[in-house]
């Protein structure tokens, strides 16, 4: 599985996320926490658009953050450019100079 989040303390929801056996590929941050809310939202529905089954099977449970994760096989993500591109792409309501900022 991959996800995507935000978090006021990335290092508590990354130790949580690694003793259930994830592994972290990018950190961002820190940033406007409005900017962050907006990015989040909007790779959402990126990553909805292009097929992520967003949300875990009933089976495996619940777990932090488990609305922003999905099954790599309905949808592999590359890298965190390959999503911000995807966003500004859509067309949604990041600027330009935000997509700049995400970087």
């Amino acid at each position: 599985m991959q996800q995507i989040g935000i978090s006021n303390v990335p290092e508590s929801r990354i130790s949580q996320h690694k003793r259930g056996g994830w592994q972290v590929i990018e950190v961002r941050g820190p940033m406007d926490g409005q900017l962050a809310q907006n990015l989040e939202q909007n790779a959402l529905e990126s990553l909805s658009r292009r097929g992520a089954n967003l949300g875990v099977p009933s089976s495996t449970g619940g777990f932090d953050g488990h609305t922003e994760a999905w099954p790599t096989h309905t949808l592999n993500l590359e890298s965190m450019k390959q999503l911000f591109d995807w966003i500004y792409e859509d067309d949604q309501q990041i600027t330009e100079v935000e997509h700049l900022q995400a970087w």
